[in-house]
């Protein structure tokens, strides 16, 4: 987010100025704020979204080691 877009945003929620800002400069400052908004909360209140039909990433070494085997069985098997 560059100066620009933050001080859009930040007057757009500033009670002093909320009143005169545009209803196009409040549209352009959600659409910013939205792009921006997995930047700004933590992973664990907005998990970054997974894509459709691929297996979750092994968090520990025990699973890795039971994905890395269970590869290696496929591999067997072809």
């Amino acid at each position: 987010m560059d100066n620009a877009a933050y001080r859009l945003i930040w007057s757009c929620l500033h009670d002093d100025s909320r009143k005169s800002v545009s209803t196009e400069r409040l549209n352009k400052a959600f659409n910013i704020w939205t792009e921006v908004k997995l930047k700004v909360l933590d992973e664990k209140e907005n998990p970054t979204p997974k894509f459709k039909g691929m297996p979750d990433i092994p968090g520990t070494a025990a699973e890795w080691q039971a994905a890395f085997e269970a590869a290696a069985k496929r591999q067997r098997k072809k």
